[in-house]
């Protein structure tokens, strides 16, 4: 049994208290474990969750793995001043999305604002907000990239590799719910144009798995390749489909009928490539037609 599991600390919590620690670290550069035990003991008591040996067994780990570096003011001093070790990947990544965190609300505060303002004109341009969704996930893409592709390979320490990717994915996904939150009015004013956004992406990702398959296949693996790709494609068809009635019903459908998913992503393609001609030439006759294809 490890010192964090005698405290009842198991993995993901153990990661989700470091992180806070560090955290407080990165804010409080300098502080002490006093200081963290006494902010802690200024939460309500529901919400209070480093006690003093879960702090010191997790502050000895960030500080085994050089994530946490330890100063004194002068040679007699009893506490230590905290700082978390600038030569760490997770110093560096948490400053990135520290930095993230702050600009990003600027933009979806102004998306918010150019929509409130253009709305009562009817001029708003629904891509400003698609792109600006779209952009948080690329950011994520970025980061799953640099995790799987870099990270993996020159970061050799387990422990700074799971804790790196608790924080990029916990980080990200708190910036998902503050996105939702700012924009989602805006979206459910255009929700067709934005499942439009989201197909263009399913689309882009079929064609990248396929021409990787026309790669793999020139060496001889289909054997191998086949199994993968189905499963990939499964799932890019089935969400397509599921798109494809919620286009039409605003209803999400967790189960559908397998013999139904070819010909929905289908229908799907074709229905928003309709949308894509209709609105690139303000058709309204067009648009008219197609609505009541759609049965609006």
């Amino acid at each position: 049994m490890t010192s964090a599991e005698k405290y009842g600390i198991m993995k993901f919590d153990e990661q989700r208290y470091s992180q806070m620690i560090v955290d407080f670290i990165l804010n409080n550069p300098g502080c002490t474990a006093a200081c963290i035990l006494k902010n802690e003991s200024k939460k309500t008591e529901h919400k209070r969750e480093i006690g003093r040996k879960r702090l010191f067994t997790i502050l000895k780990k960030l500080k085994l793995k050089k994530v946490i570096i330890e100063k004194k003011s002068h040679t007699k001093a009893r506490n230590k001043m905290l700082y978390v070790n600038e030569y760490n990947p997770l110093y560096i990544v948490s400053k990135e999305l520290r930095e993230f965190e702050r600009i990003y609300p600027n933009l979806l505060g102004k998306i918010k604002e150019e929509h409130n303002e253009s709305r009562k004109l009817l001029s708003y341009d629904p891509n400003l907000t698609y792109d600006t969704t779209l952009f948080l996930f690329d950011t994520m893409k970025l980061y799953m990239l640099r995790s799987t592709m870099i990270w993996s390979r020159t970061i050799e320490d387990k422990y700074t590799k799971e804790l790196l990717n608790f924080t990029i994915f916990s980080k990200l996904y708190q910036m998902q719910i503050k996105t939702s939150e700012a924009l989602d009015d805006i979206i459910i004013g255009g929700e067709n144009a934005f499942i439009s956004s989201v197909v263009t992406e399913l689309e882009e990702i079929r064609k990248r798995i396929g021409d990787a398959i026309s790669n793999w296949d020139s060496h001889k693996i289909k054997k191998e390749m086949e199994p993968i790709s189905n499963f990939a494609f499964k799932i890019i068809s089935t969400e397509m489909a599921r798109l494809r009635i919620y286009s039409q019903s605003l209803t999400y459908r967790w189960k559908i009928d397998p013999n139904d998913v070819e010909e929905l992503t289908k229908g799907m393609a074709e229905d928003f490539n309709t949308r894509s001609y209709i609105e690139n030439n303000d058709d309204t006759w067009l648009s008219m037609q197609f609505d009541q294809m759609r049965g609006k």
